[in-house]
């Protein structure tokens, strides 16, 4: 079952990833990623406000990001995702703690995540993976840093 996943919101359930740290998305992003893998699943994860220059849509694993922007809301968007959908949104699963989000996902019988339930399961999934073997699409301070001046600086189309 794919999510539809709040991002900002499940940032501020994360205990060590901090909405005011400037690479607050891309740890986000590289822990979803390497859930969805162990778990065989893919997902789309929204934000609000890309940064000036930076890319609005890219894939990374298994995992879509989509940065909204103004006037639009990550929160609109996966609404309007799940309009879009019809009846097969009963597939999806929508982790959020926004009321609205939550409510728009079981009027349309999606499954529905609460943004801090969802945040001990990705806690829980890394736990379970400390094994030896080198995890995939594991972020160095090298790659963040290259991703970082990459959304500063996209490179032309």
């Amino acid at each position: 079952m794919p999510y539809l996943i709040d991002g900002h919101n499940l940032i501020g359930s994360i205990p060590d990833i901090h909405l005011d740290e400037p690479e607050d998305e891309m740890r986000l992003i590289q822990r979803l990623s390497e859930f969805l893998k162990n778990s065989r699943k893919t997902g789309t994860v929204y934000f609000d406000q890309r940064g000036h220059g930076a890319q609005r849509k890219f894939k990374f694993g298994r995992l879509q990001v989509e940065f909204t922007t103004s006037p639009h809301t990550a929160d609109l968007a996966i609404q309007n995702r799940l309009r879009q959908l019809k009846g097969n949104a009963r597939n999806y699963t929508v982790v959020s703690s926004d009321h609205e989000v939550k409510r728009s996902a079981e009027d349309v019988g999606a499954q529905v995540i609460d943004s801090n339930i969802f945040a001990q399961q990705l806690d829980k999934k890394s736990v379970m993976n400390t094994g030896n073997e080198k995890p995939e699409n594991v972020l160095t301070p090298e790659d963040i840093h290259f991703w970082q001046k990459f959304f500063e600086n996209p490179p032309e189309n």
